[in-house]
């Protein structure tokens, strides 16, 4: 029999009120769960049913989960344990009917130890979602694992999406932008589809440089494809969510909204990249000079050369159509539905509001250089100016 060490970790839920605790028993100076019963042989109260698996534990006893028959939710937090095997059933074997959610933290679990505890579900699971938050995960890479996870979703970093299989599952890139950014650019390597009707999380891509009264003009155009190797633009309103989960699409669609984005993307002004890519200031292209532009904090600036990181965009202005390159500073937008544009609908105080578009004394002027007398309110890009 095992000789347990002194060492217990109490995983004390929201409802302390009622003094309801989870206990784990550890050994092995507090790195292997051993058992998931209290010291005293009594089953585990799982008030919440959730459980976390901290970063030192380092292997997960076959049977450490079974006396947790009502567990939902389970989290890995940063480390890398091992789920150890007993006659090809390992701890998930024994919670495989309850257990609807994994959550991976951190880049600490290698792709094996993720496929051999995966193993333990089966074919028999009711498992729905698997979130891996690993901005190092290996990009393209499979899991290998005996469960069939054809009925969930594994959510990947969209930048590490590629044609990787999982058990079956259906693969989902997550979109994020950084806190109090209301604009961000992305670049991928895989087909994403925006099925979110309604979202405040959208994408756009800017197409043409048209002619409105005289005066010249960005356009930009919501798409719902995002296609990968292209540039893309994530716009969120102000109090929306910060993050986005869109299906990976397997195989090439057939339906008009495709066709439409394809379309679309043909014009598209963004270059993207997968890799670090160094970007001068200017760029020829059929004997035409282009200003490579960056986005910073809300804007385009037109870029002094350097490295562009992995997985995002800038864009490329003709010349001819900055007046002042050296000072051109290129902003977004978004005001009421314009047809034309498709874009989708936005009020201009829930677009301004937020701190992207800063509030010192500016003035904005179209890609002409005539002067406007207040913010645009039509979609597209402008040139602005601090005062």
């Amino acid at each position: 029999m095992r000789t347990v060490l002194s060492v217990f970790l109490l995983l004390v839920t929201s409802q302390m009120a009622s003094a309801q605790v989870d206990c784990f028993v550890y050994a092995d100076e507090g790195q292997t769960i051993v058992s998931g019963v209290s010291p005293e042989g009594v089953a585990i109260v799982n008030a919440e049913k959730e459980l976390t698996i901290p970063r030192q534990v380092v292997k997960v006893l076959y049977n450490a989960f079974a006396s947790l028959q009502n567990l939902n939710d389970m989290t890995i937090d940063g480390g890398n344990p091992e789920f150890e095997k007993q006659d090809g059933q390992n701890a998930l074997s024994d919670v495989r009917q309850s257990l609807t959610a994994i959550t991976i933290n951190g880049s600490g679990m290698t792709t094996a130890n993720i496929g051999t505890m995966l193993d333990g579900l089966g074919a028999d699971n009711h498992i729905e979602t698997i979130d891996i938050y690993n901005d190092a995960f290996p990009f393209d890479a499979s899991i290998t694992t005996t469960a069939s996870l054809t009925n969930a979703r594994v959510v990947l970093p969209a930048s590490r999406v590629g044609r990787q299989q999982i058990g079956g599952a259906k693969i989902y890139g997550r979109f994020t932008m950084k806190e109090g950014a209301e604009l961000a650019t992305f670049c991928g390597n895989a087909l994403f589809y925006d099925e979110n009707d309604g979202s405040n999380f959208l994408f756009y891509i800017p197409t043409e440089i048209v002619e409105v009264n005289g005066e010249k003009r960005i356009h930009i155009q919501r798409v719902r494809y995002i296609l990968p190797h292209e540039g893309i633009l994530m716009h969120h309103t102000e109090n929306s969510s910060l993050t986005v989960s869109l299906p990976r699409v397997d195989e090439e669609p057939d339906n008009e909204q495709y066709e439409a984005d394809t379309t679309r993307f043909a014009g598209n002004m963004l270059v993207g990249v997968t890799e670090p890519t160094a970007i001068g200031k200017t760029t020829v292209k059929d004997g035409e000079a282009y200003v490579n532009m960056i986005l910073k904090s809300g804007f385009f600036y037109p870029t002094s050369g350097g490295t562009l990181g992995a997985n995002r965009a800038y864009l490329q202005v003709k010349q001819s159509d900055l007046q002042d390159v050296q000072n051109a500073r290129i902003g977004i937008a978004f005001g009421e539905e314009d047809e034309a544009t498709n874009i989708h609908p936005h009020t201009s105080e829930g677009t301004h509001q937020t701190s992207t578009f800063n509030h010192q004394p500016s003035q904005w002027y179209t890609f002409s250089g005539q002067r406007l007398a207040d913010r645009p309110r039509q979609p597209g890009f402008y040139k602005k100016v601090k005062k």
